[in-house]
C-alpha cells in the first residue's frame, strides 16, 4: 500500500514498531534482535523530547480484517522517569 506522506514518530528514547509481525521501522536502536532488556542507543532530551522524526516506511501490507500494531519502546538509561511515543 502506497503511502500519501511520511509516516512521522515521537519517541523517547528508542522505538521498534511492527506491523503483523513484520517490522516496519526503528529509531534509535542498534540492528539485530531486539528484545526487552535492550536499551536506546542514547538519551533523548530537551526539544528532542517533543520532535516528531520522519520514518523510513515505504511500504506495508495491511490484511483484510484485523491488523495489529506493535510497539516497542526502550529507554536509554534503566532509572529514567520519563518515557514517549506517539505515531503519526
Amino acid at each position: 500500500m502506497p503511502l500519501e506522506r511520511e509516516p512521522r514518530v515521537l519517541r523517547d528514547d528508542g522505538v521498534v514498531v511492527w506491523l503483523n509481525n513484520d517490522e516496519l521501522f526503528r529509531m534509535n536502536m542498534l540492528g539485530g534482535t531486539i528484545i526487552y532488556t535492550n536499551r536506546a542507543q542514547y538519551n533523548v532530551s530537551g526539544s528532542d523530547e517533543t520532535n516528531y522524526f520522519a520514518t523510513n516506511i515505504t511500504r506495508f501490507t495491511l490484511r483484510e480484517n484485523t491488523n495489529i500494531l506493535a510497539v516497542e519502546l526502550h529507554q536509554s538509561d534503566p532509572t529514567t522517569t520519563d518515557a514517549g511515543f506517539d505515531l503519526e
